[in-house]
């Protein structure tokens, strides 16, 4: 397939790159991974930046669970394989991306990644690593008002009030308790009797 497709060997790399892209679809039809692999690759040495090879690229070990070349790919390319797996509502798939995504990352990057991650966690009901994913990131970057707010959320809606004083310290607790108050009153105030 990949010898058709070049068959009339263009001059310009654009048409190149089409025509490998073309290639890897066909080889995507034929359920050859490795063909199509290659073609997407080359595709992406005559054209570095060619936004669709990289995604398909980025699918293709994404869809093979293949995170640490996925990672070496760049981090561009996990970020449109995290978009491509939020448009399949593959959560599971997403958060496979996001812990490469931020080993790749670091400081207030890596922080928001891991409030992504959190977040992400989280929606799926999975409470102990959201707080593990949000504490990481304001370790990362203390400062950081997402991870603060989402950490406290998931803290007062498990119900662990006491841990999120702890965690978060009386300021951010308060501030959270003022905007809870102007929202959900009768919330606000079942969390103060519970901490006093």
């Amino acid at each position: 397939a990949l010898a058709a497709a070049l068959e009339h060997e263009p001059d310009r790399a654009s048409e190149r790159v089409e025509a490998l892209l073309r290639a890897a679809r066909l080889h995507r039809g034929d359920d050859d991974a490795e063909a199509e692999e290659r073609a997407l690759r080359e595709a992406l040495v005559l054209d570095g930046e060619h936004r669709e090879a990289r995604r398909a690229l980025a699918g293709l070990l994404s869809e093979t669970g293949r995170w640490d070349e996925l990672a070496q790919l760049d981090e561009h390319a996990l970020e449109l394989a995290a978009s491509d797996a939020v448009e399949a509502r593959d959560e599971a798939r997403e958060i496979e991306i996001l812990r490469a995504l931020a080993e790749r990352r670091a400081g207030t990057q890596r922080a928001d990644v891991l409030v992504r991650l959190g977040v992400r966690l989280a929606h799926r009901g999975e409470a102990p690593g959201a707080q593990r994913a949000l504490q990481e990131a304001l370790d990362y970057d203390p400062a950081n008002r997402v991870a603060r707010a989402e950490l406290i959320d998931l803290l007062f809606g498990e119900g662990l009030e006491l841990a999120a004083l702890r965690a978060l310290g009386s300021t951010a607790v308060i501030a959270y308790l003022e905007r809870l108050s102007m929202q959900q009153p009768t919330r606000a105030l079942e969390i103060v009797h519970k901490v006093l």
